[in-house]
C-alpha cells in the first residue's frame, strides 16, 4: 500500500547527511508534472553551511538536493551521502 505524504509533511524539516550532520532545513522541492514523482529538494543551507562547497546546484538561495539522494524519511530527512 502506498502511504499518502502532503506537502505541509515536508517543508520544514531538517535534512540530515549520512554523518547526521544538519544540512539545512526544506523550505521547498520540485514535482515532475508527467509522473507527480519528487524530483529534488529545496534545501535552505543552515547557517554554517557554505553551499558553494555542496555538491549540488545552489540557487536563488537553496541548494536543489535531487530526491536520489534520500535515503529515507523520518522525523528528519536522511540522505544517503
Amino acid at each position: 500500500m502506498v502511504r499518502a505524504t502532503f506537502g505541509s509533511e515536508i517543508v520544514g524539516r531538517r535534512v540530515l547527511d549520512a554523518a547526521g550532520d544538519e544540512l539545512g532545513r526544506i523550505e521547498d522541492f520540485s514535482i515532475d508534472p508527467a509522473t507527480g514523482h519528487v524530483v529534488d529538494l529545496l534545501v535552505l543551507p543552515a547557517g554554517d553551511i557554505d553551499p558553494e562547497r555542496l555538491p549540488w546546484p545552489f540557487e536563488g538561495g537553496r541548494t536543489h538536493v535531487p530526491a536520489a539522494e534520500v535515503d529515507r524519511i523520518e522525523t528528519d530527512v536522511h540522505l544517503s551521502i
